[in-house]
């Protein structure tokens, strides 16, 4: 709690540095393009000099599987997140275009319906309907990942500080950990496998997001299938949320 306090102690005070000094009030709006809307740093921005934006970004995905066509999913077990630290380089005068690039981490999950098969022998893994497996004693599955990755983006927005923003771009990365867990009917029991036999560490894909100042939808296409052997079950993700943009 002292932490918290001091912290917002400190941004309170830069703050108070950067919020004085100029005598245009509507200059001063320019420097605070986010959350921290306050802060920019140890002085004042400088007049004229380009503005940074969406260099601190959180997302609030929900995802589905996709293999042809949109799985079904358990809505339950599909919630995740991602966190981005971006550098925002412009590219245009008063950034109304720029280049993004940063790293970014991504738990994703996704609540599927059925029943996945892993071989052994064959290193593969298939999903099958549950009717195949009478007396299947879980009813609640989920696939998860957690990843890193660089992504790359182009942005546009409006030359206003309450602008209007369009990002296009990929990532690539590599996926950390991936594990399923299962629930039984009552969640008396909880199994949770880390070692997917076909698992595929390599993850890529495209994304893109729109928005206004520091909102934006987001919606994230992966081209990586989630497992790497040719007779597994191939597929990818579909996700989509909302990002806030910190700073």
């Amino acid at each position: 709690m002292k932490l918290i306090l001091s912290t917002l102690f400190v941004l309170t005070l830069f703050g108070a540095q950067a919020q004085y000094g100029y005598k245009d009030e509507g200059v001063i709006s320019r420097f605070r393009p986010g959350i921290l809307w306050y802060n920019t740093g140890w002085r004042p921005a400088e007049p004229g000099k380009d503005r940074k934006y969406d260099r601190l970004m959180i997302d609030a995905t929900y995802s589905t599987l996709f293999d042809k066509k949109i799985l079904e999913t358990n809505v339950q077990g599909s919630f995740g997140w991602n966190l981005h630290t971006m550098w925002d380089i412009p590219l245009t005068t008063g950034n109304t275009v720029s280049l993004g690039l940063g790293l970014s981490y991504k738990h994703q999950r996704v609540g599927y319906k059925g029943v996945l098969v892993q071989s052994d022998s064959l290193r593969t893994t298939t999903l099958h309907d549950e009717s195949e497996f009478p007396g299947y004693p879980y009813r609640h599955q989920v696939l998860g990942t957690h990843s890193v990755a660089v992504p790359v983006e182009i942005r546009f927005r409006a030359a206003k500080w309450k602008h209007l923003k369009l990002h296009l771009g990929g990532y690539f990365g590599y996926r950390v950990q991936g594990y399923q867990k299962l629930w039984s009917n009552g969640n008396q029991e909880v199994y949770k496998d880390k070692q997917l036999v076909d698992f595929n560490p390599l993850t890529y894909g495209v994304h893109a997001r729109v928005g206004l100042r520091n909102w934006a939808l987001f919606a994230d296409y992966g081209l990586s299938p989630y497992f790497k052997s040719s007779g597994s079950s191939q597929f990818t993700t579909l996700s989509a949320g909302l990002t806030i943009s910190m700073f």
